[in-house]
């Protein structure tokens, strides 16, 4: 269950430094990437494609949120989609899924990612597009010859950084193709949301993020949590982690190791905390399908 430290760590958010933009801007939330082939690869793929277009998205007209809508999370159930988007505040979904390589006899295999917008406003989703990289048959699966020890137990790791493997250069690729198809086609929804950003270096404060479950008596004790590649997992009592930061955005990746028994969590959550110093407490409420919504408070 415990995800890779290697990898976790190697995710850590590259925030732009302290800007200022002003304007309509249409926030889009990135779901998790549905592995809808069942690729063996599939799971650390779809994580790192999911972060891959968050940090690809950063800086243009839409302000990327990464969501986690819990492991049942069907992108084709649309009320359900609908009414978790809603919740999490953005305007826009960005879904995507990977569908099943294409492995011929001869020849490179093909990874295909298919991709549409739903948006929120008015429920309608676009017209689907599938985006693609080659890649030879004999890479076509992860590294992970490096075994290492956690604090949570062994576990293992690839022994290189997944963007240096061939599966993440196709991974890389086809974020790319996505990122600006997507830009093109977010263009024509309307947005009234003004944002105003401001330099990072303007504050700095403690603050606390707290996990807890909608559902009563729930609880976890063992948590895997890194902040921007910091391993923070021995900070946490009770799902209560207290933290120091400047005003901007962080990347906050999470496990619950002993989640509630038969609560169908996701096997990996990660979310950008965009920190606000005049609000000492971040809620990550877990409902009853597994899904984190964030609150300042």
């Amino acid at each position: 269950m415990l995800l890779a430290a290697a990898v976790v760590a190697g995710l850590a958010l590259q925030a732009p430094s302290g800007r200022c933009a002003k304007g309509p801007t249409l926030t889009v939330g990135i779901l998790p990437t549905f592995n809808a082939g069942a690729d063996a690869f599939g799971e650390t793929f779809d994580q790192h494609l999911a972060l891959k277009l968050f940090e690809q998205l950063q800086g243009t007209a839409a302000r990327p949120v990464l969501l986690n809508p819990g492991r049942l999370y069907d992108p084709t159930d649309n009320d359900w989609v609908v009414e978790y988007g809603r919740k999490s505040g953005v305007d826009v979904l960005l879904i995507t899924s990977l569908l099943k390589t294409e492995t011929p006899e001869k020849g490179d295999w093909t990874i295909t990612v298919q991709s549409e917008i739903l948006d929120l406003k008015s429920g309608s989703r676009s017209t689907s597009w599938k985006n693609t990289a080659a890649i030879n048959k004999r890479d076509a699966k992860l590294d992970y010859r490096t075994v290492k020890a956690g604090v949570f137990g062994a576990y293992i790791a690839p022994s290189r950084v997944f963007e240096k493997q061939p599966l993440g250069k196709a991974m890389s690729e086809i974020a790319e193709q996505i990122h600006k198809q997507c830009l093109q086609r977010i263009q024509a929804i309307p947005s009234t949301r003004i944002e105003q950003r401001t330099s990072t270096e303007a504050s700095s404060c403690d603050f606390r993020v707290k996990i807890l479950y909608a559902s009563r008596h729930a609880a976890s004790k063992s948590y895997s949590i890194f902040v921007d590649g910091r391993d923070e997992s021995l900070n946490v009592k009770d799902g209560d982690l207290l933290l120091h930061g400047k005003s901007g955005t962080l990347l906050l990746q999470w496990v619950m190791n002993d989640a509630p028994y038969k609560l169908p969590t996701q096997e990996f959550y990660q979310s950008n905390l965009d920190v606000d110093c005049a609000k000492p407490q971040l809620s990550i409420n877990i409902g009853a399908a597994g899904e984190a919504l964030l609150v300042w408070q």
